[in-house]
């Protein structure tokens, strides 16, 4: 790059090539355009905008306050004051902690702000896969792409569950939540010490990550994420600390497995851990291949076998090779890689997860390429991370859409650490460097505000959740369509009603979609609408005539009705499946009971009590069966035996006072 010289010869700054002019007046243009799109989302298209429509949610006049507010920092005057007040704010705040030990103070700022996480913490678990979480926290159930996740939170809620016995069992996932945000705010601090030179460039790289959109992963989120977030800024941490010289490599192979135990997405940044040995072997040729070297290479190689064939590769529920974005339509989905719905989806994710690191990385992406520039070990370990943890985004997809941000939001640390590097090092020279640093931060503060605001908000959050989900265009695109899921959310968070009209919503879109019907069927039978409920499960039963789960629970509604003939005739279909299910057997046997099919009840309640002979209420109805066949000794012997398990079963305790009766005759 040319210098210019003055008359005296002393070197001046240097002269802005057209490259530096396209990052001060191009890039610049987009992050302001980044800023008013917010406005647009509010008026225009706010479904398909999901990554930038947040201001929706809230007042008009707010919004346009917000957005002017950012975008005058864009006014060169108003941005050298907001600069001058911020400065004069953080010398004065420096001064006042410059005698605190580094790291401590490092460990109080994230103990500090953990109180902030809980107090805007998401209100309802509507994201993500909240309440399945809950309902399988209970019973320890360990899936295989998250097994450390779902044993930290089963055994936190066990420990939670035995010092609180009445301990609401969200708890276990959203204390961690916000623990794992003190964790990382501690890490980014670390890192933001690590790789800054001046005190600005620090307090750029920490802004840059603490405003991050997937930081809302931890306000009190219930998901399997926000573990993994913290893991792999360790990994980030150890593999920087690897690369000056000043840890072994082991520690970043034991932050990246840590990572791929606790979601198996982590495999993905397998390429950039492959890439820092091979860069200790490019530095120290044959001498790196040492003993710890050697063994994280075989157990990388391990690993991924490990997660290939566990995860994608054993059949049944856990095979989810046919998650991964088709090339071309299939006869169930038009939803391909490279449709608009798609690169949609993909850029909202991007702008949602880190707006201003995503356009900071794609700048300086292509002139590192078009420049030729792979000098940096760092540069280059966090712009593999980034690539590989964007192809996964991009081509796997669990069928959910913009409800699956948070297993989408992993490779935001990367990238944004990689654009907001380039950017010191590109801009450091410029007199308005940090007029523009200024500007990057608030851009990405104005995009996370409100996301935590609206999921701290019940109405925000809720009114979002239905918005987005009923017109993603990812679940619509599919065969059937998929709006019965975003009912089947709400009906777990208790919006029975305003799940009811998400049903039917369904099935005008798509009459055709069984789910709808059934799923619309069991909530208007929890709801007591029993002869609402039977006309959509009939409905069901004309498009799937086979449906034992749609059988069953017709079966269930006559008997509510005490038309135990049409109950039978529903019940009886499915006993071959259901004979081991507790709720089905003591319904088909009081129907037999109700009808005086007596033997058909003991027969059925026998076969029952061989597998589970300590169900109370089985023996009950068994001892009354056995009573109306006079078997008065068989029935006496059940009864006691139903008392000793359950002292209140109410057949049991009517039994005896009638056989007492009888006795005293």
């Amino acid at each position: 790059m040319k210098k210019r010289r003055s008359k005296s010869g002393t070197k001046l700054q240097p002269a802005s090539s057209v490259s530096d002019r396209m990052f001060e007046y191009l890039l610049l243009l987009v992050l302001l355009l980044s800023v008013l799109s917010h406005l647009l989302a509010v008026y225009r298209g706010t479904p398909f905008l999901w990554g930038i429509h947040l201001l929706h949610f809230f007042p008009r006049w707010l919004g346009w306050v917000l957005t002017l507010a950012t975008a005058s920092l864009f006014i060169p005057p108003v941005n050298r004051l907001a600069l001058r007040f911020l400065e004069t704010t953080f010398r004065a705040l420096s001064r006042l902690i410059s005698k605190i030990p580094k790291y401590p103070a490092f460990i109080a700022a994230g103990i500090v702000s953990i109180p902030f996480f809980w107090s805007l913490r998401t209100k309802f678990f509507l994201l993500g896969d909240g309440y399945f979480k809950l309902d399988t926290l209970t019973a320890g159930a360990i899936t295989p792409t998250e097994p450390l996740d779902g044993i930290i939170h089963h055994q936190f809620y066990l420990l939670l569950t035995t010092l609180f016995p009445n301990a609401d069992p969200s708890l276990s996932y959203t204390i961690p939540s916000v623990v794992c945000g003190g964790a990382f705010i501690f890490l980014i601090l670390v890192l933001a010490d690590l790789l800054g030179k001046t005190s600005f460039g620090k307090v750029l790289i920490f802004s840059a990550l603490v405003t991050l959109g997937s930081i809302e992963l931890f306000f009190g989120y219930v998901e399997s994420y926000t573990t993994l977030l913290v893991a792999l800024t360790l990994f980030i941490l150890f593999s920087v600390l690897f690369l000056q010289g000043r840890l072994s490599i082991v520690f970043s192979f034991l932050a990246l497995a840590l990572s791929i135990s606790l979601h198996v997405s982590a495999i993905a940044l397998m390429p950039a851990f492959l890439y820092l040995i091979i860069w200790k072997w490019q530095a120290q040729g044959r001498k790196s291949l040492d003993v710890s070297t050697v063994l994280c290479i075989v157990a990388c190689s391990g690993i991924v076998f490990l997660a290939v064939w566990k995860v994608f590769l054993m059949p049944g529920e856990t095979n989810r090779l046919g998650q991964f974005v088709p090339l071309v339509a299939t006869p169930k989905s038009s939803f391909t890689m490279f449709c608009g719905a798609h690169l949609g989806e993909f850029a909202n994710q991007l702008f949602l997860i880190s707006p201003a690191g995503t356009i900071l990385f794609l700048f300086f992406l292509f002139y590192t390429i078009k420049l030729g520039s792979f000098k940096r070990p760092f540069l280059n370990f966090l712009l593999i991370s980034s690539l590989s943890g964007l192809f996964l985004i991009f081509v796997y997809n669990s069928r959910w859409g913009n409800a699956d941000w948070d297993l989408r939001a992993f490779p935001s640390v990367f990238l944004t650490l990689f654009g907001i590097l380039l950017f010191m090092e590109w801009g450091g020279r410029w007199s308005r460097f940090k007029n523009y640093g200024l500007i990057v931060i608030a851009v990405s503060l104005f995009h996370t505000v409100p996301w935590i605001l609206v999921n701290a908000s019940e109405q925000k959050s809720l009114d979002r959740y239905v918005l987005t989900g009923t017109e993603d265009r990812h679940i619509n695109m599919s065969k059937g369509g998929g709006i019965w899921a975003v009912a089947r959310v709400l009906e777990r968070a208790g919006f029975t009603q305003k799940a009811e009209e998400v049903y039917k919503e369904g099935i005008r879109r798509n009459p055709d979609s069984i789910a709808s019907y059934s799923l619309l069927g069991n909530n208007l039978y929890f709801q007591r609408k029993w002869d609402q409920a039977i006309f959509y499960l009939e409905k069901a039963l004309m498009l799937d005539p086979q449906s034992r789960e749609v059988q069953f629970t017709l079966g269930h509604i006559y008997t509510k009705k005490q038309d135990f003939q049409k109950a039978m005739s529903y019940l009886e279909k499915v006993k071959d499946v259901y004979e081991r299910d507790s709720a089905f057997v003591m319904t088909l046997s009081e129907t037999y009971l109700r009808t005086h099919r007596w033997k058909d009840a003991e027969n059925t309640l026998q076969t029952f009590l061989a597998n589970d002979p300590e169900s109370a209420t089985a023996r009950g109805l068994l001892g009354v069966s056995l009573f109306m066949q006079n078997d008065l000794s068989g029935a006496r012997e059940e009864w006691e035996r139903a008392l000793e398990l359950n002292p209140d079963e109410p057949n049991a305790k009517t039994g005896l006072e009638k056989l007492g009766r009888n006795d005293e005759r």
